[in-house]
Order: C-alpha cells, then structure tokens, then sequence
C-alpha cells in the first residue's frame, strides 16, 4: 500500500470515479518543493521557456493551477493545447521571462540532472 501520508495526498487528486483533478487546496499544497517535483516529473523544456504538461486534467483545473502560479508566486503563463491522438489537451506555457522569478524558487529542490528544465545556465 505504501505510505498512508503519501496515499491520502494522492486521493486528493482523484474525484469519486478515479478522474485526475486538482484540489480545491492547491494554493497550499503547490509549495515551492511541490513545484520542482512538479516541473522534473511533467516539465518539458522548450526554446520559449517550460511548459508543464497538464493533459489528464480538465481546462478549468489547468486554469486553477496557472492561477496558483500568478498569484502565489507571480508567475505569468498560458494554455497551449497540444495536438494528440485522442484530441486537443492543455498545457501550461511559462515563458522564458517569466524563468527568473521561477528559478529562484524552484532550482534548491531540482535535482542536478534537471536542471536544463528550468534553464539555469541561462541566468
């Protein structure tokens, strides 16, 4: 079963018929260290900045998610729906400009092998 606290905190992500959801506590839950994991794990490095990949979840969660990110940590971003063989997802666009105020918080908790997502040898 593994460990209950990290068990329980998945469920938070679930709705009653298993569907990928984003809490309605995300603004707490997003945590600087949250959000490194988040990038290493479903970031994609792009020429224009990082786009985290958001496809199992609903347009109007991917919205509650970029407003975490401009309001806890002033992160201005955008949608960029992705073309797939089961139809059009969101994904979330952070712009290279916006990379300064992001690496600052994120970068202490990426992992070395990582660190090209959020383009350190750029700053």
């Amino acid at each position: 079963m593994g460990l209950p606290a990290i068990h329980n905190l998945c469920l938070q992500f679930l709705d009653d018929k298993g569907n990928k959801i984003v809490p309605a506590d995300i603004y707490n839950l997003l945590t600087p260290i949250a959000l490194a994991n988040w990038i290493m794990g479903d970031g994609e490095a792009r020429h224009s900045g990082l786009r985290l990949c958001t496809d199992s979840f609903h347009i109007k969660d991917v919205v509650r998610l970029m407003n975490v990110l401009l309001i806890r940590y002033d992160i201005h971003c955008t949608i960029f729906m992705k073309k797939t063989p089961t139809g059009l997802k969101p994904r979330i666009v952070i712009a290279s400009a916006e990379l300064k105020k992001l690496v600052p918080i994120v970068q202490p908790y990426i992992i070395p092998e990582m660190l090209y997502k959020i383009k350190l040898d750029s700053y």
